[in-house]
């Protein structure tokens, strides 16, 4: 596992001032994984982004746990459809 990083669960969770339950919550949902390395729970740092986002949902907006996943769904749709639309409108130029 040489050129990865992973952090350890405790400290994260000390750093963004979580619950440890919390964190076991995103991963319940499949919004993150967490891994066991050295006897240890530890986050890979790829999985920090969704991470992150689910801290600023919940801290910022209030969202509940139950509806990160909710939310996260949503904000990938609006992604993909502004992606769409977006190719829509090349396409849409191309005979103009």
């Amino acid at each position: 596992m040489s050129g990865q990083s992973f952090i350890l669960l405790n400290t994260l969770c000390s750093e963004y001032g979580v619950e440890i339950q919390w964190v076991h919550g995103l991963r319940d949902q499949g919004l993150i994984q967490i891994i066991w390395i050295d006897g240890a729970e530890q986050l890979h740092e790829d999985e920090l982004p969704p991470f992150e986002k689910a801290v600023r949902l919940h801290r910022d907006l209030q969202v509940s746990l139950q509806d990160i996943d909710l939310v996260f769904g949503l904000l990938d749709r609006i992604e993909t459809l502004q992606h769409e639309v977006s190719r829509l409108q090349q396409r849409l130029s191309s005979y103009e």
